[in-house]
């Protein structure tokens, strides 16, 4: 089996082969698992999908005189303020002030968190307002102000749960319509939705999470980015096939990247109709191979 130190080598000087999950697959077929073993040196994992539980901390640095923010909006979207001054968080599910979300349902959702997070990505400029009760050493009481990404101290990506490692179909055996962050169901169970990377997904390459976790490094949508935990609600200890692979939710992983590093393509918002707002994200994982699966080596 080949060394990490090997596999650098061969990726500085140009030489690598490189496959994607989905190539791998066939090649291992045509050539048996030795020969792709010996032949690849690296196969990449992917999922562009949903994630629901991200957000962003934004530093806006210091307005003269000073305010510590104790009610924000951007882009009309409320943000947290619990923080230090001038330091916020956004989650993408948060909705624009005064969306109508469900009232006539189902609602449209048009705006919210994670398209405020695709339009900071993408340059463009946004509005901040804020409101503070005002102290000695924050006297400000309210400011209103425009921005983009680069006018910011930080903003850095910090998502409590991202990736899972499977996932369950949805159906819908009532008899009508219903409208669920896995999409729009028909009665009767006329369609059925899903939301996985199937055979490119990180964690399901990696079942027993033996090389991703905490401090692993991985492309989070163009720039890079790693684990710094292991993701909510991740439940690793469940039923499994045979093969080892999860038959519920099982893995999930939190993830962390410089916002002013990523790519518009990869960073979009998304509206669910009849549910909420979300945000679409790139995020691949990596590992490299074992005696069973050839999966990803990391550079």
């Amino acid at each position: 089996m080949k060394t990490y130190e090997q596999i650098n080598d061969r990726i500085e000087s140009g030489k690598a082969v490189v496959l994607t999950a989905d190539e791998i697959m066939d090649y291992v077929d045509k050539k048996g698992l030795k020969a792709a073993a010996k032949e690849v040196d690296v196969v990449t994992t992917a999922t562009f999908g949903p994630m629901c539980s991200s957000g962003c901390f934004l530093n806006f640095g210091h307005s003269k005189p000073k305010i510590r923010m104790s009610e924000a909006w951007v882009a009309d979207v409320l943000v947290y303020t619990g923080l230090a001054a001038v330091d916020v968080y956004l989650g993408c599910t948060q909705l624009r002030h005064g969306d109508p979300a469900n009232m006539y349902p189902p609602g449209e959702f048009r705006y919210g968190g994670g398209h405020v997070m695709e339009d900071l990505v993408a340059g463009k400029t946004l509005q901040l307002f804020a409101l503070s009760y005002g102290t000695d050493c924050y006297p400000l009481r309210e400011i209103r102000t425009y921005f983009s990404i680069q006018d910011l101290n930080q903003a850095i990506m910090v998502n409590p749960r991202n990736c899972y490692q499977n996932y369950n179909v949805a159906i819908n055996r009532s008899d009508r319509t219903i409208f669920t962050y896995m999409g729009r169901l028909e009665p009767d169970q006329k369609n059925a939705n899903y939301c996985s990377a199937g055979q490119l997904s990180p964690l399901l390459n990696d079942p027993f999470y033996e090389t991703i976790g905490v401090g692993t490094r991985v492309w989070l949508a163009g720039a890079h980015g790693h684990v710094y935990a292991e993701g909510t609600q991740h439940a690793g200890g469940g039923a499994r096939t045979p093969d080892g692979l999860p038959m519920g939710g099982a893995g999930t992983l939190a993830l962390t990247g410089d916002m002013k590093q990523m790519k518009k393509e990869f960073v979009r918002g998304v509206s669910f109709s009849g549910y909420g707002v979300s945000l679409a994200l790139g995020n691949p994982g990596r590992r490299r191979d074992d005696r069973s699966r050839l999966v990803v080596f990391l550079p």
